[in-house]
């Protein structure tokens, strides 16, 4: 404690700039008010929360440290279930796969779930106007990105990604129409999805 107080007291008087000191990347929701405002909204006695495995978190994730965990909660009574990867309460990627194909014979879930994800991406976007459309708005985006719908393979595969990044944090959505769309959210470079680093419907999370 003295030696880098003493360090940063000469670079102060010498004038010199030193590298800044940061902590490590969070988003401003903790694990408990991301699960509050998902997956565990309603019916908690269906909720169920599972932490993945240290041999599955080895094989299918590649940006984590060792000593981050990755959970999955989900809540049959709301279709829905979320991926998110963190330290303890603290978390730094989330990831939300919506099957959006067995949502069309009931509008009433639909509209659920997508409320869920407004209330979620308002929260953590509160200085964002239009984060709270931005589930339905990356949607409709992603999808009308998407080969299928085009009837041509993009320059840049990653246009695909609707993206949108504010404050250290970026949002990704990306699907495949009708049938899925997965949103990712996350205050780290590396888990932000890059189909130059692979498919990224085969990542776990980050």
């Amino acid at each position: 404690m003295c030696r880098l107080s003493g360090t940063l007291l000469t670079g102060i008087l010498l004038g010199i700039a030193l590298p800044a000191i940061a902590a490590d990347p969070w988003l401003p929701l903790s694990k408990k008010q991301i699960i509050d405002l998902t997956v565990g909204f309603a019916n908690t006695e269906s909720l169920k929360i599972d932490l993945v495995d240290e041999q599955t978190k080895a094989k299918q994730t590649k940006s984590l440290a060792d000593d981050e965990s990755v959970w999955i909660a989900t809540n049959p009574a709301l279709a829905l279930s979320i991926l998110i990867a963190g330290k303890d309460n603290n978390i730094h990627t989330i990831r939300i796969p919506v099957f959006t194909l067995g949502m069309t014979a009931n509008q009433e879930k639909a509209d659920r779930v997508f409320r869920l994800l407004s209330d979620l991406f308002g929260n953590i976007y509160p200085d964002w106007p239009e984060a709270r459309s931005w589930p339905t708005f990356s949607l409709k985006e992603a999808w009308n990105m998407n080969p299928l719908v085009t009837k041509t393979v993009p320059t840049d595969p990653n246009d695909q990604i609707i993206k949108k990044s504010m404050r250290g944090i970026t949002s990704a959505t990306f699907g495949v129409p009708p049938d899925i769309v997965v949103y990712v959210v996350t205050a780290r470079d590396a888990c932000i999805p890059d189909v130059r680093q692979g498919n990224p419907f085969d990542r776990l999370i980050c």
